[in-house]
């Protein structure tokens, strides 16, 4: 692991985006997909460089990694953040993109995104 440090924001989002580039560029080649998991926060505006990249965005699956248990349109909703930010200005299908499921209550709805993680990229996932 090596530690990064960039002068601005915007220098660390273009390293962040080429970095998640190379990554998935690699990631098609070998397996066929490439996985991405997203928090909230900052990191959707950071990705808003990835939107005219040269991939292929059938093969990206997109999970989100700390969601709030409130429907997806809501203020404090991640997911509401990185459509706004970052899905909505490129062209992954929203079948490639896990989201809760809302009105689950959060027992359930961490069960629930569980199986459709396991069902999406199997036992031992290639990410």
């Amino acid at each position: 692991m090596s530690l990064h440090v960039y002068a601005t924001k915007d220098l660390a989002a273009q390293a962040l985006c080429g970095f998640i580039l190379r990554v998935a560029a690699q990631s098609i080649a070998s397996h066929g997909r490439f996985s991405l998991a997203i928090s909230g926060g900052s990191l959707p505006v950071l990705l808003q460089g990835l939107r005219d990249a040269n991939t292929d965005w059938s093969k990206w699956l997109v999970f989100l990694s700390d969601e709030r248990v409130v429907p997806l349109d809501h203020a404090d909703s991640n997911y509401k953040a990185i459509q706004e930010a970052f899905l909505s200005k490129v062209p992954v299908p929203a079948s490639n993109v896990f989201a809760i499921t809302p009105g689950l209550g959060a027992a359930h709805a961490a069960a629930d995104y569980e199986a459709r993680l396991l069902a999406a990229l199997g036992q031992e996932p290639a990410l």
